[in-house]
């Protein structure tokens, strides 16, 4: 049951750390109501933070799975264009025949 104890200090560290950056953290000893709805408000910020960095990467994939499908309907394009060049030329050699 101890192991969950690490990541939630990390989480206060780096959430405190936010606060720092962002000037909402008073040096001052704080009452342990304050230095929770702080703690709460950089979680908040933090989770802010990674939504928006997992928007970013969803839209990345999809752009590059829009051109990976842009690249293959190209190459199936290019295939079906000299599939009708070749048959063209078949047809034209099998009327002259």
């Amino acid at each position: 049951m101890r192991t969950r104890a690490v990541p939630q200090n990390a989480m206060k560290q780096r959430a405190l750390r936010l606060l720092k950056q962002k000037k909402l953290y008073v040096a001052q000893p704080l009452t342990s109501y304050l230095r929770r709805q702080l703690l709460t408000r950089a979680g908040a910020l933090l989770a802010w933070r990674g939504r928006r960095y997992e928007a970013q990467r969803d839209q990345a994939l999809q752009q590059s799975f829009n051109i990976e499908q842009a690249h293959m309907a190209s190459q199936s394009l290019q295939t079906t264009l000299q599939a009708v060049r070749r048959s063209l030329k078949n047809s034209v050699r099998y009327e002259r025949g």
